[in-house]
């Protein structure tokens, strides 16, 4: 990994801390105005794949907030990028298409996204599933391709 991709993680990390924090954080007493908590070290995948992507062009960063009704689920998709991503509230299930691997993801878990990897995500429960993504890729690239032909899950 080289020095521009160090310090893209490093930027996407500290992003991320600053952007998702938890509601004490505004409550912290005169000793303490600023707390940190670690939520995600990882050099894999949350399946286990390495962590491996370059980037040729000029680096882009993109956090995106998503949200899925009770019952919502993607289409098959894959990410060409590397990303993470927070759960905010609910529960989201994550299919792998090859290996039918799955995941549940629920509040407050932070997680590296599988990468050039088709997959696709459901929620599982009675409420809402909002989680906060954040790519790092390159600046015009794509962050989210779909399989071109849909198959029945």
């Amino acid at each position: 990994m080289n020095f521009v991709h160090l310090t893209s993680c490093a930027l996407l990390f500290v992003i991320f801390s600053l952007f998702i924090f938890d509601s004490s954080l505004a409550q912290t007493d005169a000793n303490q105005p600023v707390k940190s908590t670690q939520i995600l070290q990882t050099q894999s995948t949350w399946n286990g794949a390495d962590l491996s992507y370059s980037v040729s062009g000029e680096e882009e960063i993109t956090a995106l907030k998503i949200e899925f009704a009770p019952g919502a689920e993607t289409a098959w998709h894959r990410h060409p990028v590397a990303s993470l991503a927070y759960i905010i509230s609910g529960e989201l299930e994550v299919i792998l298409k090859d290996s039918k691997e799955s995941k549940i993801f629920r509040k407050g878990d932070a997680f590296s996204e599988v990468i050039n990897t088709w997959h696709y995500g459901k929620n599982i429960g009675d409420e809402p599933v909002e989680l906060i993504v954040f790519y790092v890729g390159e600046k015009g690239i794509q962050l989210t391709e779909l399989l071109s032909e849909p198959e029945i899950k």
